[in-house]
């Protein structure tokens, strides 16, 4: 009997101890303007950069000759000021590099306004507790990589460029967006936008991928998708927003293998859009539907998604105020699944269309976002797993 007390109380500890390492992870990652100390003080202390002509360039005593091959190099700086900016770059023509800097200011961080086309990198650096963390426009060829934007009380990231890359990055506790884009091409791959105020991601684009993104716990939108053009969303993750994901006049977009769950409206919401394509994604436990999509959306095909436990008060999962919109694969006569769904005959769909879909499929669809499992669970059910086995073990020798 103490065994097995003693085995039930360690279990319980074991998921207690998870479950405080989990809150105390959150709770340090809301708060990151306590950024690692030993990392800043080893920094080189330096007053604010401020660039106007390539002549600048020089007399800073950068490393590099300012071509696409041999960039400028800023680096290395702690630039904590109350002036306005920590970095400004205006009408230069050279390509540069700004790495591995700690950054605060009282306006725009990181400011670079140009005209020329250059190609910029910016990689490695906090910027924090500023109006916005970096504001760049200008027809730069612009790559973000591994910049992490805490506290600002506008924006994380706002960029109005032709070409970005942005990997990696993290923006949040924003007063407004996490990451704004007005952009002709994008590539948005594993950036974490969460606890904004507003949106996680603010995106308009004619041509983008958007892949492995984390918007979670925004106050109104995971995603705001606006006036875009062949955009491609694949594993994401948009949970505990209002809306996990908003499209407003939007064509030829894929949404596919993305997760939309635990959002206080829908999973995801469709204004005035068409010919938008989902598949096999998860649309789980969000207070309203998995699916609203309004009037003036017309063309969109939903298949091979699985509706779970969305619209509880409800009798439908999916709303449908659209014209033509289908619900299912017209080829392969193959729909989504239910988990409400009775199992026979067609599942109907909330709204003004009496749209519904036809060919409800028996069993849930297999997404590649759920097949794999993070090792901090793999631990305690390896345990609880090991436990068994010796309990039983125990068990026998009682015998």
């Amino acid at each position: 009997m103490k065994k097995k007390s003693l085995i039930e109380i360690f279990v319980l500890g074991i998921f207690i101890s998870l479950f405080i390492i989990k809150t105390s992870t959150i709770n340090s990652f809301i708060k990151s303007n306590q950024v690692i100390e030993s990392s800043v003080l080893s920094l080189i202390p330096h007053t604010p950069i401020s660039i106007t002509s390539d002549a600048d360039f020089i007399s800073l005593g950068l490393n590099g000759s300012g071509t696409l091959s041999d960039p400028y190099i800023i680096e290395g700086y702690n630039i904590t000021t109350t002036k306005l900016y920590s970095i400004y770059i205006y009408h230069t023509t050279k390509h540069f590099v700004i790495r591995n800097c700690y950054l605060e200011a009282d306006f725009k961080i990181i400011s670079i306004v140009s005209n020329e086309i250059r190609t910029i990198k910016i990689i490695n650096n906090t910027c924090a507790n500023g109006e916005e963390g970096i504001n760049i426009s200008g027809p730069d060829i612009l790559t973000l990589i591994n910049n992490t934007c805490i506290n600002n009380n506008k924006r994380g990231i706002s960029l109005a460029s032709p070409d970005v890359t942005l990997i990696n990055n993290t923006c949040i506790n924003s007063g407004m967006y996490g990451i704004n884009l007005f952009v002709d091409k994008a590539k948005i791959v594993n950036n974490n936008c969460s606890y904004n105020n507003v949106c996680g991601i603010q995106l308009s684009s004619s041509d983008a991928t958007f892949t492995g993104n984390i918007c979670n716990n925004n106050k109104w939108k995971g995603l705001a998708l606006h006036s875009s053009s062949n955009v491609t969303l694949e594993n994401n993750t948009f949970s505990e927003n209002r809306d996990g994901v908003f499209i407003s006049s939007c064509t030829n977009t894929h949404f596919n293998d993305n997760i939309c769950s635990n959002n206080e409206h829908s999973g995801i919401f469709f204004e005035h859009s068409s010919a938008i394509l989902l598949t096999y994604n998860s649309f789980e436990k969000n207070l309203m539907y998995g699916v609203n999509i309004s009037n003036g959306s017309n063309d969109n095909i939903i298949h091979h998604n699985n509706f779970i436990d969305n619209n509880p008060d409800g009798s439908s999962q999916a709303y449908d105020a659209g014209a033509n919109n289908s619900w299912y694969d017209i080829t392969t006569k193959e729909g989504n699944w239910w988990n409400d769904w009775l199992g026979r005959g067609e599942y109907l769909i909330d709204g003004p269309s009496c749209s519904s879909d036809l060919y409800p499929l028996a069993s849930p669809v297999e997404q590649i976002t759920k097949k794999s499992i993070s090792s901090i669970y793999l631990i305690p059910i390896a345990i609880l797993f090991l436990l068994i086995i010796f309990r039983k073990k125990d068990l026998r020798l009682l015998k």
